[in-house]
């Protein structure tokens, strides 16, 4: 995926929100269940997930 905003799916536990990627994430579709976008986190130092569709 390349940079640029996203719209993270809006699940039971957070209201859903915009995230601008500075850089590319990786997209990973399950089939019939969903998307998620993982992209590293530099202040965190670990790789977060977006969830993008339920």
């Amino acid at each position: 995926m390349p940079p640029g905003v996203v719209d993270e799916w809006a699940g039971v536990e957070h209201r859903a929100r915009r995230v601008r990627l500075k850089n590319p994430g990786v997209v990973l579709i399950y089939c019939e269940a969903g998307a998620a976008i993982y992209y590293w986190s530099p202040s965190r130092k670990r790789f977060i997930e977006l969830v993008t569709s339920g």
